[in-house]
């Protein structure tokens, strides 16, 4: 399980049932959530083959940079996604990519 938080320590104020848990702090950067993701990918799955932060960050600039245009012919504001609309959009831009 991969646990993610702005803040260090915040969830120890509310959720004591993931105490002993490694919840690693992202400071609200997508960059650091991407190391930080990509990094347990990378000891969760065993595989040798995970993509590395570098790459991954330069598809994320990508995709950040076009994401505006996909919400316009959408009809969704960008900065009030849901999960889901978020997910399709990526999908939509991986295909023409």
């Amino acid at each position: 399980m991969l646990i993610l938080d702005s803040e260090p320590y915040r969830y120890q104020q509310s959720l004591s049932d993931i105490a002993g848990q490694d919840i690693r702090a992202h400071s609200n950067s997508p960059e650091k959530i991407i190391d930080l993701v990509r990094n347990w990918l990378r000891s969760a799955s065993r595989r040798k083959t995970v993509t590395g932060a570098v790459r991954i960050k330069e598809h994320f600039l990508r995709f950040s940079s076009v994401l505006p245009e996909y919400c316009d012919r959408q009809g969704l504001d960008r900065h009030d996604l849901q999960f889901a609309e978020y997910i399709t959009l990526i999908e939509e831009w991986l295909k023409s990519a």
